[in-house]
């Protein structure tokens, strides 16, 4: 049995054959490469302007003059997937960011609006009591003369 004579050591001596000749170089058919075509780029989206200078100026707050951002590419830009990755996670943390400065603004607002409440408040009750006094005032004197 053949594979008795491979474990016991018996083995056919191989026969050293020639390499096959190459193939004939004309019968060799490559396939045709598409021409590359440029990736398209499109133009750039000017970035929301938003006007807060009305809100700054009621809070008392001054703020610079904002500078318009040019951008305009003059050839394709490649990125590493990684780079790209990093820059969209701190996109979402910017913008995370901005939630929750919006958020804390609102809240400011509205703790300015129940200060403002409170002082106008507190102003009437010192018209009232100086308004008594006043009459008190009035009163005694009034008082004192008849007396």
């Amino acid at each position: 049995m053949v594979v008795f004579d491979v474990l016991s050591g018996k083995r056919k001596k191989e026969i050293d054959l020639p390499p096959p000749p190459p193939p004939p170089m004309d019968d060799l058919e490559f396939p045709e490469i598409p021409p590359q075509r440029e990736p398209s780029i499109p133009e750039p989206r000017p970035l929301p302007f938003v006007d807060v200078k009305k809100e700054a100026d009621a809070l008392g707050l001054t703020i610079p003059e904002p500078r318009e951002i040019h951008f305009k590419p003059t050839k394709p830009i490649f990125v590493s997937l990684d780079d790209f990755k990093k820059v969209n996670e701190n996109l979402l943390k910017i913008r995370s960011s901005i939630e929750e400065a919006n958020q804390t603004m609102k809240e400011l607002d509205g703790l300015y609006q129940k200060q403002q409440q409170v002082m106008m408040s507190w102003v009437s009750e010192l018209e009232n009591v100086e308004k008594k006094i006043s009459q008190a005032d009035e009163i005694i004197h009034n008082h004192e003369k008849s007396s």
